[in-house]
């Protein structure tokens, strides 16, 4: 449970250094379709990890909601309870974002 929780709060750091490695090369003269390749591959992997965290994180959240649970799961600590918060400040953001995406591409 711990190691979710851990990697639900690795993730989008991991996804910044990928795109920072991804775009770091990118020039003036690099031609469009380089970079229109490159951001694809960087969403494809963007929907892979968010829906990574939406089927394997946000249950084992779910589950932590409980005191009896982060008892069981030994997530008394502040340190746990602070990896938690931030875990779901980022299910929050990515569930925000979505929604958005869905309600702009509605026509």
């Amino acid at each position: 449970m711990k190691t979710l929780q851990l990697m639900g709060n690795l993730i989008p750091i991991l996804l910044v250094f990928f795109g920072y490695f991804l775009f770091g090369d990118t020039e003036p003269n690099t031609p469009n379709y380089a970079g229109a390749a490159m951001a694809m591959v960087w969403i494809g992997v963007s929907i892979f990890a968010v829906g990574f965290v939406l089927i394997f994180i946000l249950p084992s959240s779910l589950i932590l909601l409980t005191t009896e649970n982060r008892k069981y799961f030994s997530f008394n600590s502040k340190a746990w309870l602070s990896v938690l918060f931030i875990n779901w400040l980022f299910i929050g953001l990515y569930c925000l974002c979505i929604l958005v995406f869905a309600l702009t591409s509605v026509r």
